[in-house]
C-alpha cells in the first residue's frame, strides 16, 4: 500500500473494502475514514450508516471479503490508479437489541475502486455490482 503504483493501488483497494465489513461490525470508523477522499459518496454514505447503526446501540456480523481477481491500471503523472475487482461477500446480519436480521446472503460481486496518490492512496470511488 505504501507504494505509488498499479501494485500499491490494487493493495490499498483490497485494505480498504476489507474495512467495510470491519466497520460495521465494530463501529471503529478511524482507517476508513483517513482513506476516504472527500469526494467519494459511497465512502461518506458507509461513514453516516455506520454510525447511525452503532447509535441505536447496534452492529452487524458477517460480510467478510474474498478477492477472486484483481485488476488495476494508473496513470504515474496524474496520481491516479483504478482497480477492477471481483469479490465475493459472506453472509451479513444485523443485530440491534435482541432483533437479528439478515441483510445479505452474500455473493459475488464487480468492484470497481478509484483512487488518488497523495503521499499514500485515497479512495475517490467505489462502484459495486452484484453478479447473478
Amino acid at each position: 500500500m505504501e507504494r505509488d503504483d498499479v501494485e500499491g493501488a490494487k493493495a490499498a483497494a483490497q485494505y480498504f473494502l476489507s474495512l467495510y465489513p470491519y466497520a460495521y461490525n465494530t463501529g471503529d470508523l478511524t482507517e476508513w475514514k483517513a482513506m476516504s477522499h472527500p469526494e467519494c459518496v459511497f465512502c461518506a454514505s458507509v461513514i453516516e450508516n455506520v454510525e447511525a447503526l452503532h447509535a441505536q446501540g447496534g452492529y452487524q456480523t458477517g460480510g467478510e471479503i474474498t478477492w477472486l481477481n484483481v485488476e488495476g491500471a494508473g496513470n504515474a503523472s496524474t496520481g491516479t490508479a483504478s482497480v477492477d475487482a471481483v469479490a465475493e461477500q459472506a453472509p451479513t446480519a444485523q443485530v440491534i437489541g435482541s432483533q437479528v436480521e439478515e441483510i445479505s446472503a452474500g455473493g459475488r460481486a464487480s468492484v470497481y475502486i478509484d483512487l488518488i496518490w497523495s503521499n499514500d492512496w485515497q479512495i475517490r470511488g467505489v462502484d459495486v455490482e452484484g453478479e447473478s
